[in-house]
């Protein structure tokens, strides 16, 4: 159960009746009547409000759940069983379709995209135009930012929040497998639910490349730019523990398992299964020469593209043919017969 912060009257009042997360419609017929906040469409009983002009016993009908939803939310009675409860109740069949074709919110695989499908793609399928896709997206996203849709799913980012933070405050989309299948959830894909909570409410918690963490986002850039500057140092692979002792300031508070899912997320850093990590424009021909070590040589270059790849974690992996062209290139290596190679000292 996910319950909802207790907020006093008084603050809900002061809201401004635009972004309060009251319909588009009911939002013009205020603006039209002069009423600019909460607590001013408060005051007016519904013999009232159906006079103003463009409001009618539609609108009348949203304002009444409005404020039945915030009477709960100030006695502290405003409760939730799943995301999808808040889901329906700030978007139509339109908006949420489209949302969760956009963040893939049913894909099975464990990743994270703002462009699960593309704009033209929905529109394809939905025989739409693609700026009518951009617009719907557009105002489901504003609903679910409103005030009142902000307050209701506050409980679900801090439910997320606390998981990261049981994950040493970085988790991956490999950690969100243990939110699987939790009835909360409504079936939706938890990576793409973590992605979509925290574009809605960026303060909530940062997200880099598919990583989530409740470190700020600078300081994953600064802890970054810091491991960078080690591994170009080191010319090597080298131990997550090795790279974490070395940073000191930037990752004082961090632990081996958390810089290490950093560096995974990092475009220029190669990571060994075994938990080393190098840059493969400095390093590359040095982990190759330890490979080489190991076997009965020559060897020929597809063998040792194999063995390269086999024990580096999938992202990082290589073709065989930029294997080639490092051993061509590199002075560690010589060439003994077509397509196999030696060490150049051996």
């Amino acid at each position: 159960m996910f319950k909802v912060e207790r907020i006093a009257r008084e603050r809900i009042d002061s809201w401004p009746v635009r972004g309060s997360g009251l319909p588009t419609r009911v939002v013009n017929g205020a603006r039209l009547a002069g009423i600019q906040t909460v607590g001013q469409l408060r005051q007016k009983d519904n013999e009232e409000l159906i006079s103003l002009r463009a409001i009618g016993r539609i609108s009348v009908r949203d304002i009444e759940r409005f404020f039945d939803l915030c009477r709960r939310m100030e006695d502290g009675t405003l409760v939730f069983i799943t995301i999808q409860e808040v889901f329906d109740l700030f978007l139509d069949g339109e908006e949420m379709d489209i949302l969760a074709r956009r963040y893939g919110l049913l894909r099975t695989d464990y990743q994270a995209s703002r462009n699960f499908m593309t704009l033209q793609e929905i529109g394809n399928e939905l025989q739409l135009t693609r700026e009518r896709i951009r617009q719907v997206e557009k105002i489901a996203r504003s609903n679910l930012e409103s005030r009142l849709a902000a307050c209701c799913l506050q409980p679900f980012q801090l439910y997320l929040t606390a998981f990261i933070n049981s994950r040493d405050k970085v988790a991956s989309c490999d950690d969100a497998r243990d939110l699987e299948g939790q009835s909360w959830l409504s079936g939706y894909n938890p990576c793409s639910i973590l992605l979509l909570l925290h574009d809605l409410n960026p303060e909530a918690y940062a997200e880099y490349r598919g990583l989530f963490s409740t470190f700020p986002a600078e300081l994953l850039q600064r802890v970054k730019a810091a491991a960078l500057d080690q591994l170009e140092q080191q010319g090597r692979p080298v131990p997550c523990g090795e790279v974490l002792r070395a940073l000191n300031g930037p990752a004082a508070s961090w632990t081996s398992a958390a810089l290490g899912k950093l560096l995974d997320h990092t475009e220029q850093v190669a990571a060994v299964r075994d938990g080393r990590y190098f840059l493969p424009a400095g390093a590359s021909e040095v982990f190759l020469r330890e490979l080489a070590e190991e076997v009965q040589r020559p060897i020929h270059y597809r063998a040792l593209a194999a063995r390269f790849n086999e024990r580096l974690k999938p992202a990082s992996r290589r073709g065989s043919g930029y294997i080639l062209k490092l051993l061509n290139a590199s002075p560690l290596f010589v060439k003994a017969d077509r397509g196999y190679y030696d060490l150049a000292d051996s």
